[in-house]
């Protein structure tokens, strides 16, 4: 019975912030079986987690002093024993941003939404957990292209378009979780990410869907013949953020059911 309690979360404070995804939305309602405490940090409620009465506060995620002061002031009154970040956050016109002609002011309002916050909040959590002597941990979301560049055959006539930045981007906090857990793991703070392969469904950034055709070329090229489902990143996160795995820090598991193996 002892490797079960290992993934108790009975109780535990944990901060989510965009939980009301496709992807934090399936950690909020994994942490609620595991009768967690949690606070859903997004721009919008979501109606099942509204059902399922997770703690919901808005806010707008960016640069400006309003949302940093706001975002600071939750996290000094009830520090999390737990943070994700499962936003994704990105400027309008982001899903049709063309690879050979990048917008200069785009690719900053993005680095700044999805990069610099992220820097930023997770270090200032940390610092918090630190000095409150709280052995936290922080789940960051990346994706595989922060590890493999972006196949542009593999999107060719799809409604998907690849960009440089998004690459970029997830890269950055692969190696942001990195830095994280060497220097933060003497005080026990693990820092860990997730990199899931394409997830099956809606384009996050555009709310369409996925034509018929790519799910079928896309899940040619993975090993477990399937795409992502929002679940089995949820399930990776409840593992990663419990004492299941306190020897782990410092690593981006891959969930790509193989397909960065070929």
């Amino acid at each position: 019975m002892k490797y079960l309690s290992n993934y108790n979360l009975k109780n535990k404070r944990v901060l989510v912030l965009g939980g009301s995804g496709t992807i934090g939305k399936e950690v909020c309602l994994a942490l609620k079986e595991h009768k967690a405490h949690i606070t859903n940090l997004d721009l919008k409620d979501d109606i099942i987690l509204k059902r399922n009465k997770i703690n919901f506060t808005k806010f707008r995620l960016d640069m400006s002093k309003k949302s940093i002061n706001f975002f600071k002031k939750i996290v000094k009154n009830k520090t999390p024993e737990i943070f994700i970040n499962c936003s994704y956050p990105h400027s309008k016109g982001w899903s049709n941003m063309k690879f050979k002609d990048p917008n200069i002011s785009k690719i900053k309002k993005n680095i700044d939404l999805q990069l610099t916050f992220t820097i930023w909040s997770t270090q200032f959590i940390a610092d918090q957990m630190k000095r409150k002597k709280i052995k936290g941990k922080i789940l960051l979301l990346g994706s595989i292209y922060g590890v493999i560049p972006q196949d542009e055959n593999l999107y060719k006539n799809s409604n998907i378009k690849i960009n440089s930045i998004y690459s970029s981007i997830k890269g950055g906090l692969i190696n942001l979780t990195k830095q994280l857990a060497v220097y933060y793991g003497r005080y026990s703070i693990r820092a860990n990410i997730i990199s899931p392969g394409g997830l099956k469904g809606k384009i996050i950034s555009s709310n369409a869907q996925q034509k018929p055709s790519f799910i079928k070329k896309y899940t040619q090229t993975v090993p477990l013949n399937r795409m992502a489902k929002a679940e089995d990143v949820a399930s990776a996160a409840i593992f990663l953020v419990s004492d299941a795995s306190d020897y782990i820090t410092g690593t981006n598991l891959i969930l790509d059911g193989g397909k960065t193996l070929i």
